[in-house]
């Protein structure tokens, strides 16, 4: 399934240049990197991906946002911090793809939601990613972003955008009812595999 997110980029009718790949809580953009993507990087040298790290520490890694205590991103009313995960995204230019796990995914959810339902990213801020309607998404053990959760479930129908869900049936981290939900809304293709909460690496 992490070949899916530079395959979605190459079947593009023009030439790829950037995959964005946003990792999950607790992590970091060096480690996915250097734990995840080595071989995947060596098999598109076209490809520069991108790997940011999130800018709230949390225990030995990074997160997107915080959480009250005792809180989950599908229970809580607020993403603290969020504002400036998404200024940091703002402004690392323009991509081909999105890929995001986790936290990163939950992330990707919101934005869409956002984006597609007001125009413009979270208000009247400029967009996360430029030139939205033309990116690819994938995302990876998502889960539903409760503080977003109205602007989905208003959303008129699945949105013109090419998304691929890709999430385990045994995952105990985040319900896997919960990126069948999403998929649901959001619209795209859906990748279910049988194990976990975790990024797989087969040729799916």
């Amino acid at each position: 399934a992490i070949r899916a997110c530079a395959a979605m980029s190459t079947s593009s009718s023009r030439p790829v240049r950037r995959v964005l790949v946003l990792h999950g809580k607790g992590g970091s953009g060096r480690k996915l990197e250097e734990e995840r993507w080595q071989r995947i990087s060596a098999a598109f040298p076209s490809i520069q991906f991108v790997f940011p790290t999130a800018p709230h520490p949390v225990g030995d890694g990074f997160a997107w946002w915080l959480l009250k205590p005792g809180e989950r991103s599908f229970t809580a009313t607020e993403f603290i911090g969020l504002d400036e995960s998404l200024d940091l995204l703002r402004g690392l230019g323009r991509f081909e793809a999105v890929w995001g796990h986790s936290q990163g995914a939950i992330l990707l959810a919101a934005a869409l939601a956002k984006q597609f339902h007001y125009g413009g990213c979270f208000g009247e801020a400029p967009p996360v990613f430029a030139h939205s309607k033309h990116l690819k998404y994938i995302l990876n053990g998502a889960a539903w972003p409760n503080p977003f959760g109205a602007d989905l479930e208003s959303l008129p129908g699945p949105l013109d955008v090419r998304v691929l869900h890709c999430y385990g049936a045994s995952d105990t981290v985040n319900p896997p009812e919960q990126a069948a939900r999403l998929a649901r809304i959001l619209g795209g293709a859906v990748y279910e595999h049988e194990g976990g909460h975790y990024v797989p690496d087969d040729d799916a």
